[in-house]
């Protein structure tokens, strides 16, 4: 494209055009100007639609779950655009603070310091939904985990089994009530309780197979192999119990 030894004026001009032409489509992908929203089946694209035709009526909740769709199918940058707009409308959202909570990693594994504290601010202002308070309590365990607080891990997960006259952990979904005991496994094998921690994976293990969740199946053995490393020994099986 460049020959600066036969057209060194004309070749200058191209790079400089072609410079400010990736700038400008950097900028506009910044800007969100490219994003889509992807579905996996007619029927969700149906179920989007109709949602965001009642969030243009104004309905609170058609306006967050119109965001979960954008952040789910790939336009993220509309979907922050959004959910920062329904924060100025309604900044006592238990929910959007949840949303933001979800969104603030980027969609990285890792919980950031944003993340942990809108999921303590939903559970602050009243989070209702059960699979949701799980989530948020899910969402501070691992930040706390990722950084070795063990105890602290475990403070989140405990709140999270712990029912009361508006929350049973009963009705949270069988793959999020897995996952909370796998992390509470290891907010004990972090304390150096193994005893515990391969307890408590035990438990996993029970729900996993009991919902042929294969995957978590896999991730239990892993665990137990990761606890006995950690313990240095081989450790029995522990007695069959539930949460």
């Amino acid at each position: 494209i460049y020959n600066f030894a036969a057209t060194p004026v004309l070749s200058a001009a191209t790079a400089v055009a072609h410079v400010l032409l990736l700038f400008l489509f950097w900028r506009a992908d910044q800007a969100g100007f490219f994003d889509m929203v992807a579905f996996d089946s007619p029927g969700a694209q149906l179920r989007y639609e109709s949602t965001r035709a009642a969030a243009e009526t104004g309905d609170p909740m058609a306006r967050l779950q119109t965001i979960s769709f954008l952040w789910a199918g790939g336009a993220r940058h509309e979907a922050r655009k959004q959910l920062d707009d329904f924060l100025k409308d309604f900044p006592t959202s238990a929910e959007a603070q949840l949303q933001l909570a979800i969104m603030a990693g980027d969609g990285s594994r890792q919980v950031n310091k944003k993340a942990y504290d809108a999921a303590g601010q939903a559970l602050a202002l009243g989070l209702r939904g059960v699979d949701q308070i799980a989530l948020a309590r899910q969402i501070r365990a691992l930040y706390h985990l990722e950084r070795g607080q063990g105890v602290e891990a475990e403070v989140e997960l405990n709140a999270a089994f712990i029912p009361t006259a508006a929350y049973d952990p009963e009705d949270i979904t069988p793959i999020r009530r897995a996952e909370l005991h796998r992390l509470r496994s290891q907010a004990y094998r972090r304390q150096g309780r193994y005893e515990d921690a391969y307890a408590e994976i035990d438990v996993t293990l029970q729900l996993a197979r009991r919902f042929a969740l294969e995957s978590v199946v896999r991730e239990c053995v892993e665990e137990k192999e990761l606890i006995e490393k950690h313990a240095g020994r081989s450790m029995s099986e522990p007695t069959k119990r539930m949460t």
